[in-house]
């Protein structure tokens, strides 16, 4: 490798280790970045050859010692609100029998069932803070949902015959059905 080369990549990461202490220790440049759009350039492109496989260990190994994330963490909402949105689904489990399995689509709550699913989303992609895991855990959340919808749209037991042949009153139940 080219000392110039060499002296460029030092460079750029004491300007990341600078924009870090400005910003309580975070390594994760904007894209965007309007006061220095060359670190965030930089910042992606070292993400980018660690994904290929052609970033140098030895810069791995700096990079990594100053608390650089490869994963991104994806902006999360607001610690209050997150607590509040938990609290929302612990109500949920108490009227559904223990239950945290919001559906995505739940119309007494829309932004509750998406918080759901969000959180399954975080947890999968690795992205879920320990904490929220654990408080999440705590209350017995399902990690694993495969009934994606449940609707209310009445049809026919399939028991039943068919109402002009029979007596009965037309009772009918609602269709639940699930994405395996």
């Amino acid at each position: 490798m080219a000392r110039n080369e060499r002296d460029q990549w030092n460079n750029m990461l004491k300007r990341l280790q600078a924009y870090q202490q400005g910003h309580n220790g975070s390594c994760n440049v904007p894209k965007g970045y309007r006061q220095d759009p060359q670190l965030a350039a930089w910042v992606k492109n070292q993400h980018s050859r660690h994904k290929k496989g052609l970033l140098a260990m030895e810069r791995c190994d700096q990079l990594e010692a100053i608390g650089f994330e490869w994963k991104k963490k994806v902006q999360q909402s607001l610690p209050y609100q997150w607590t509040n949105t938990l609290k929302r689904l612990q109500a949920y489990q108490k009227e559904h029998n223990g239950s945290c399995s919001v559906p995505r689509h739940y119309p007494q709550d829309p932004q509750l069932g998406k918080w759901v699913h969000k959180q399954r989303y975080y947890y999968t992609k690795g992205l879920l803070e320990k904490e929220r895991f654990d408080q999440l855990e705590k209350i017995g959340f399902e990690w694993k949902f495969n009934c994606t919808r449940a609707s209310t749209q009445l049809q026919p037991p399939l028991s039943k015959v068919s109402k002009s042949k029979s007596k009965e009153p037309d009772t009918r139940e609602p269709v639940r059905w699930c994405v395996i």
